[in-house]
């Protein structure tokens, strides 16, 4: 009987070993809009991604091109736990709060030694976009080079590391710094409108699998109070901990992420995107519940870009669609009104010249033929005498 117990748990120690899951963090966000992107989504982003649904969403940003900048930074030994630590990354926080488009993938789930292929991403944005490659593999910003044309960049920041030995503090002053060299990156680049990939090639075995896919840990958006002041201390530092998030507060308590609509207006889009949010309402009143069996083709559409401009920035008559309404204003019709009458005098003499001209002529004539009347009753009159 010991035997037999002893060979089912090798058994099953080697089918542990054989097959086995792991995971590994991600964060992708798009400083401009990407519409219909987070609509694509078949799940909340708090639950796990599949490698192929984690491939899609990030094919599906780079290959329509809307960045002038795209960054792929690459940090071996990432762990979820890692961002737990909200002090390592002030830059990479600041920028995905400024960003319009952000989707927070916490465990992508791998089979064996799988991981996501970042050359594939990197063939995607070359072929694609014509963008130029520029690698930094030493941990030093100035190996991104400088900018000398106006073609679209690929950062890749193939970075050293972590490792295992390191301690706690170790890890948050390495990421620290990390987060500076994307900082110094992104701040060479001429361009706001930048797009950016945050992950790791390495993996970390998942031993909670079937917590991690439980649809009841997930925190719909009903369940966050409407003032953040009402979360309590307690609740956030559950959340902060948790390992189906990151950054909670920007990707679950910001209710505004549940929409989407363009937060830099100083692009060429609208500021709001397809009405999400109508004017004048806040988001947490803005959450409706729509049918289950409502299909959203938002992401299907075909792409128009459209190119909307101030009507400020028009020149005079440039915009047929807009007339002035100056006849709308009696005071200005008041304190031109001597100039106008001039201007349409002077052209009803021009449009009239002809008419003018035959009244003068007709005129004439008569004058004329009376003058000889009154010359041939004379002379007739001074033959009879």
């Amino acid at each position: 009987m010991q035997l037999l117990t002893k060979i089912l748990l090798i058994a099953s120690t080697l089918s542990q070993l054989v097959y086995c899951i792991n995971s590994s963090p991600a964060i992708l966000y798009h400083h401009q809009l990407v519409p219909g992107l987070k609509k694509s989504l078949i799940h909340s982003e708090q639950l796990p991604f599949s490698k192929e649904e984690a491939h899609q969403i990030i094919t599906s940003t780079f290959e329509q091109c809307l960045s002038d900048v795209y960054v792929i930074v690459n940090i071996p030994g990432l762990r979820l736990d890692d961002f737990h630590h909200f002090q390592s990354f002030p830059f990479l926080r600041e920028s995905m709060t400024k960003a319009s488009t952000l989707v927070s993938m916490p465990n992508i789930l791998f089979e064996d030694d799988e991981h996501l292929e970042l050359d594939d991403y990197t063939n995607l944005l070359r072929i694609h976009c014509k963008v130029i490659v520029k690698e930094v593999n030493n941990d030093d910003p100035d190996e991104s080079g400088h900018y000398t044309d106006t073609r679209a960049r690929l950062f890749k920041l193939n970075l050293i590391g972590l490792h295992s030995f390191m301690t706690e503090d170790q890890r948050i002053d390495k990421l620290l710094e990390y987060d500076e060299l994307l900082r110094e990156v992104l701040r060479k680049t001429p361009s706001p409108n930048n797009a950016v990939l945050f992950t790791t090639t390495t993996t970390t075995e998942v031993s909670n699998l079937d917590e991690l896919q439980d649809p009841k840990n997930i925190i719909q958006p009903n369940q966050i109070p409407h003032d953040p002041k009402q979360i309590t201390p307690e609740f956030k530092h559950q959340v902060r901990h948790s390992m189906n998030s990151i950054f909670p507060d920007i990707t679950i308590f910001d209710k505004t992420r549940y929409f989407e609509y363009e937060r830099n207006p100083t692009q060429e889009r609208s500021l709001l995107k397809n009405r999400d949010i109508p004017d004048g309402m806040w988001a947490k009143d803005a959450i409706k519940v729509e049918p289950a069996d409502k299909k959203d083709d938002t992401w299907n559409e075909r792409k128009v870009k459209k190119i909307v401009k101030e009507s400020k920035l028009y020149k005079y008559g440039e915009e047929t669609a807009q007339v002035p309404a100056f006849t709308d204003n009696a005071q200005y019709l008041f304190d031109n009104a001597a100039l106008i009458l001039l201007g349409i005098s002077v052209i009803l003499c021009i449009l009239l010249k002809d008419v003018l001209y035959l009244i003068f002529k007709g005129l004439k004539g008569l004058v004329s033929q009376s003058n000889n009347t009154a010359k041939s009753v004379s002379s007739k009159t001074a033959k009879k005498d």
